[in-house]
């Protein structure tokens, strides 16, 4: 038995205050202010690392203190206390112990010898932080006063495993007279009371205890799994005109929606946005008390830095939204994973993973409602630009000395083909008839067309001809595979999608237009929405 062997007044815990110096916890007085608590909750002893930290728990404490000085040197994975120069600078700040690196690798074994000695001539004891069961008999041999077995999974032939090594303790505790502590990898105080049967004087926990980064880090990641397990998230597609939310399965299944109008007699969009997901959680909650959601996504109408998840431009089709930071709103308010992208990409995904998209490298979205939006997919990959703004179909001039766009330019798509669009151009048509007291919506517009009404149908050709114009430019410049047509206006189904065929390949060249589909999306609608939510799956 070694003289300090009953250093620590009763079997027990020793807390590990340590942080590192990139470490939130670093400097200043946090060490000792964590050992002091770690003391009135019943540490037998406290183990840190430093010079100051070292002084600064000594003073605040009366328990013993094990000492180290963690020290990368180049060339060398031995950081515990490396040499005769930290030893020294251990003592002289008053611990009772010190910790070395005491393993089996670059002539430790031989170099531990006189660091050991060196310690008890100074009435100091020794702690060796061991690997395996040969390195513990070693330490023992060189006269070490206490073993740990701190090490065990960090040196390149010892057993690597997620729970303490329960086993070395046992092993160490059967053939050692000098105490065994248990240290690494001990999160839970069952496995400490475990280490402690297994044959530990004393049980080492730091990081469970006193590194918060850590601690939390784990409930991050088990929360994440968890929610990971969900089959469904929530999407949500917001318009110039109306804000759709729902509840969305992994397969595309809408399980629930809530819609809003965009504006509701306000500017706030991100309240809008807020008002929608609060009405469909409720109902959720009623319907489905159970269901869990692994996160948000938004399909957005404006230009969107996705990796911010921010607004960066709308137009005043939705006013005041630009710079709204949506992504940050909704994570803070529904501490949920969020992710943000314009409302053709999300349309785009939904048919990239469920519509007519699958195994499609080189397809085109556009999205006819309030305004025309667009999406690129080139090899797979939605085409994005330098911050996520590629797309912008609706804004492709198909008539340069047309009509003014609300962007500054002539002639856009936009302004022939979008429902705001297609309704605005029809009222003008009746008011210079003498018709002003009749004002159509895009809707009813395209009904009036289906029906055979003259104007409506006038509005319309112009509407084909312009879109058919711009899917010609389009299979000129990305030569895909695939026009896909989304929105509220593609909803008047085969009788426009057919004339949109018949004007663009009219307009295309045959080599580049020759096999190209032309394809309403998946879902109609509701594919934005559920592109939105297939994002969080991405």
């Amino acid at each position: 038995m070694s003289r300090y062997s009953n250093l620590f007044p009763k079997r027990g815990l020793i807390v590990s205050c340590q942080a590192l110096e990139h470490e939130p916890l670093h400097g200043g007085d946090a060490m000792d202010k964590m050992a002091r608590a770690a003391v009135e909750a019943g540490a037998i002893a406290i183990r840190t690392n430093g010079v100051e930290d070292i002084k600064a728990i000594k003073e605040a404490v009366g328990v013993p203190i094990i000492g180290l000085v963690k020290r990368e040197i180049p060339g060398s994975d031995v950081f515990i206390t490396p040499t005769l120069d930290e030893v020294k600078a251990i003592i002289a700040a008053g611990a009772d112990v010190v910790a070395l690196d005491v393993t089996d690798r670059e002539g430790r074994l031989e170099m531990a010898q006189p660091l050991i000695d060196y310690a008890h001539r100074h009435g100091v004891a020794v702690m060796a932080d061991v690997s395996t069961y040969e390195e513990g008999l070693a330490a023992e041999r060189l006269g070490a006063d206490f073993v740990g077995t701190t090490l065990s999974g960090y040196t390149p032939y010892s057993k690597r495993q997620e729970e303490p090594d329960l086993e070395l303790v046992r092993r160490l505790s059967e053939s050692l007279r000098i105490p065994v502590v248990a240290e690494g990898r001990i999160w839970t105080p069952e496995q400490a009371a475990s280490a402690m049967r297994a044959g530990a004087t004393c049980v080492v926990v730091g990081g469970a205890i006193t590194r918060p980064q850590l601690i939390a880090a784990r409930y991050v990641r088990a929360l994440d799994a968890f929610e990971a397990e969900s089959p469904y998230a929530i999407g949500v597609d917001i318009g110039g005109t109306k804000i759709n939310a729902g509840i969305v399965s992994l397969a595309g299944e809408v399980v629930l929606t809530h819609s809003l109008s965009t504006s509701g007699g306000k500017t706030d969009t991100a309240g809008r946005v807020m008002e929608a997901i609060d009405g469909l959680l409720s109902v959720a909650k009623a319907r489905y008390p159970d269901i869990r959601c692994k996160g948000i996504g938004v399909g957005t109408a404006g230009q969107v830095d996705w990796r911010e998840g921010s607004i960066r431009h709308a137009s005043e089709l939705i006013a005041g939204y630009t710079g709204t930071k949506l992504k940050a709103l909704l994570e803070e308010r529904y501490r949920l994973p969020v992710r943000v992208d314009n409302d053709v990409n999300a349309l785009a995904l939904t048919e990239l993973r469920l519509g007519a998209g699958i195994g499609v490298g080189h397809f085109v979205c556009i999205a006819l409602g309030t305004g025309v939006g667009g999406a690129v997919v080139t090899d797979g990959r939605l085409l994005r630009g330098a911050w996520g703004g590629a797309g912008e179909l609706g804004h492709l001039s198909v008539d340069f000395r047309g009509e003014p766009c609300v962007c500054g330019a002539r002639g856009c798509l936009e302004q022939y083909a979008s429902g705001t669009g297609i309704a605005r151009r029809m009222r003008e048509r009746l008011a210079a008839a003498g018709r002003s007291s009749e004002q159509p919506d895009s809707r009813e517009v395209i009904a009036l067309w289906q029906a055979g009404e003259p104007l409506a149908s006038a509005i319309m050709d112009e509407a084909i001809s312009a879109l058919g114009a711009a899917i010609a430019s389009l299979i000129h410049t990305f030569n895909p595979e695939l026009i896909v047509v989304g929105g509220g206006v593609a909803d008047a189904g085969p009788p426009l999608l057919g004339r949109l065929r018949e004007e663009a390949l009219r307009r295309a060249m045959p080599s580049l237009s020759n096999g190209v589909r032309i394809e309403a999306a998946y879902r109609g609608s509701w594919s934005g929405m559920i592109g939105a939510a297939l994002q969080l799956w991405e």
